[in-house]
């Protein structure tokens, strides 16, 4: 089983990843679609706002999984 503070790390570097590609996506392809620019500063808050969720949801997915794997694992 993984320790929590490995899986907090691995989200880090997981989410810290979609970060950088989100900042892109919202300051050069979200405009193609909503019609206007959206300022850098703008970017960064929706990207951080998003990155946070993404930090908080698949934190809790891996602490969910590795219940249920220890779980499985004794019944066996």
């Amino acid at each position: 089983m993984q320790s929590r503070k490995a899986s907090i790390t691995e989200q880090i570097f997981n989410i810290g990843s979609g970060f950088i590609i989100a900042c892109f996506v919202t300051k050069y392809i979200l405009p193609y679609f909503v019609g206007t620019s959206i300022s850098y500063n703008k970017s960064l808050q929706i990207t951080f706002i998003y990155t946070i969720i993404s930090l908080i949801r698949g934190y809790a997915w891996r602490r969910v999984f590795n219940k249920l794997t220890v779980l499985y694992l004794k019944t066996k």
